[in-house]
């Protein structure tokens, strides 16, 4: 189960997406604008959500390392949420071969994660503000996903 999912900006085109299991396991993800991860998840979670797919991948990046979500549906409402590094082993050569790593796993009900993920993004945009959020991410928040997602839970 994923007992926390937090995302918030920590500076001008940088943040940190975080998931907590109930064991305790943690991963931090550190992010950067380029990659634009938000709008990907959400329109993810949506469809999982909806029951138009049952596996969803995401790709995210930092410096000089990518990151990589995937959230497969591994049996009715149930998703096995992973993290995987795909390190940079040579960052002058740009042909060399990534090996994923993975990170984190836990599994949990995809309802369960679309309310942790709405509900710490709902926090975000009420504590720091669309301008603000807009200003240090470099792009706008993804307020129309967000809805979306916010519509696919009612159903």
């Amino acid at each position: 189960m994923i007992d926390q999912f937090d995302y918030k900006i920590t500076g001008v085109g940088w943040a940190e997406m975080t998931f907590v299991s109930h064991t305790g396991d943690k991963v931090v993800i550190t992010i950067s604008y380029c990659c634009e991860p938000l709008p990907g998840l959400l329109d993810a979670l949506c469809r999982l959500q909806r029951d138009e797919s049952r596996f969803e991948v995401i790709e995210m990046g930092g410096d000089n390392y990518d990151f990589t979500l995937v959230l497969c549906e591994v049996a009715a409402g149930i998703l096995r949420i992973e993290v995987l590094e795909d390190a940079y082993f040579d960052v002058l050569d740009p042909d060399e071969d990534r090996v994923p790593i993975p990170l984190f796993t836990a599994y949990d009900r995809t309802c369960s994660i679309c309310e942790c993920v709405l509900g710490n993004l709902e926090d975000l945009v009420r504590n720091m503000g669309l301008e603000e959020y807009k200003e240090k991410w470099c792009t706008a928040f993804p307020v129309e996903k967000l809805t979306a997602l916010k519509d696919a839970m009612r159903r």
